[in-house]
């Protein structure tokens, strides 16, 4: 793939020391939009919702939400709200989005590769996904549960438009070098833009003294979250990325609606027959993936933890600071080994830092000890994200993408 050409590119273009930024690739800087959206909407407005709605769900079971006087602790919730404890909402909406989400991302998929709609697919997706933010602007003890259940149809949504946006990321570059500079601005970037985002948050909860305020703090988020994410999405969807042609053509007598399905069935069959080591390297992937820690440490820094909504924007803020140097570091080993080794060793990292947490942190009061440790979770979590992200974009089948890693490079390290 030719880079662009200067005189090629919009008079808008941001340039850097006399040259285009990202390698001078429209759509490199769509997909950095499109991310950073997402990136904000994930991290930064979930950080606050999130443990808002444990909070209203606390109320509503008619548990207690403060420490009773002459006590450091609140006392554990035992009673139920929808027939659940408090403590189980948040991982119980992420279980049940996983089974939805295992069920209708094949049919994206194949509407993705079977079809041109790729572009109007993903402007949709990212319509739905700003829409679903906006109630929770009105948060409240009364509404909490309704917005519950618009986080299960976002996350949807949201996960949907990961996969429609990460369908050009390997059709920006044939350049293993160029991959590796990209894919360290995709990480970095987004981070920053949600560290100035979760700073924005914590600066105006603490300036209108609303810091203490679970409810108040998570529609500061929600509010900011709208204004951040619109234009992200507008410049990735409406003017960056392009539309598609299908990468491939319905067989005879093949729906779009199982094709999907048995594409993930041939898949799984050739790698079982033909590179065992391979099937259980992407089932190791997909079982490392840190976004079901998240939803378990959101709920044990809330309900263990007795973190607001206010703390666990200050942890997330230091969990993204320490993500960049994560990354620097993935790309680094990457250069050195490989991104296959580069990925195992990161869960290697996340998983020992689990387990001292799950040692240390056995009650409240202990914020310097949870930040220390996510700070560690975040150095380990950059590393992972960017190592995925090269492994990924380099092992897709010929066919789907130029494979960007050589032959023996994959071969000596799965088989």
């Amino acid at each position: 793939m030719q880079p662009h050409r200067t005189d090629d590119l919009p008079r808008w273009f941001p340039v850097c020391c006399g040259k285009p930024i990202l390698h001078g690739k429209p759509e490199a800087l769509g997909f950095l939009m499109g991310m950073t959206g997402q990136m904000i909407g994930i991290i930064g407005v979930l950080t606050f919702v999130a443990p808002a709605l444990l909070y209203f769900a606390k109320l509503e079971a008619g548990c207690e939400v403060e420490a009773p006087e002459g006590e450091t602790e609140v006392p554990e919730c035992n009673k139920e709200v929808y027939g659940m404890k408090p403590s189980s909402f948040i991982t119980t909406l992420t279980t049940v989005t996983s089974l939805l989400v295992a069920c209708s991302l094949p049919l994206m998929g194949a509407i993705i590769d079977h079809t041109s709609h790729r572009r109007s697919v993903g402007r949709v997706l990212a319509f739905m996904y700003i829409c679903c933010v906006v109630p929770h602007i009105f948060m409240s003890e009364q509404s909490w549960f309704p917005l519950a259940l618009s986080v299960l149809v976002w996350s949807i949504f949201m996960l949907s438009l990961t996969l429609c946006l990460h369908s050009y990321l390997p059709e920006l570059t044939d350049n293993e070098e160029e991959l590796n500079d990209l894919t360290k601005a995709f990480v970095a970037v987004p981070g920053i833009n949600v560290i100035i985002f979760l700073f924005m948050v914590i600066a105006i909860a603490t300036v209108f003294g609303v810091s203490g305020d679970t409810g108040a703090t998570a529609r500061i988020a929600a509010s900011l979250g709208v204004i951040g994410i619109s234009p992200c999405f507008f410049a990735a969807w409406g003017l960056l990325l392009q539309t598609r042609p299908a990468l491939h053509v319905l067989e005879e007598g093949q729906s779009i609606l199982t094709a999907g399905f048995k594409q993930i069935y041939r898949t799984c069959s050739h790698l079982y027959s033909n590179n065992v080591a391979l099937l259980w390297f992407y089932a190791a992937i997909a079982l490392g993936d840190i976004k079901p820690l998240t939803s378990i440490a959101l709920t044990f820094l809330s309900s263990q933890q007795q973190f607001s909504s206010f703390d666990v924007g200050i942890a997330a803020l230091v969990m993204l600071v320490t993500v960049l140097p994560g990354a620097v570091l993935s790309s680094w080993v990457c250069r050195k080994i490989n991104p296959i080794r580069s990925s195992v060793l990161s869960l290697i990292c996340m998983s020992t830092v689990t387990l001292i947490a799950s040692v240390t942190l056995t009650g409240g009061g202990q914020h310097l000890q949870t930040y220390a440790l996510v700070a560690c979770w975040g150095t380990a979590g950059g590393w992972k994200v960017t190592s995925s992200s090269m492994l990924v974009a380099a092992i897709i089948p010929e066919g789907k993408k130029i494979c960007l890693l050589p032959r023996a490079y994959l071969t000596e390290t799965v088989s």
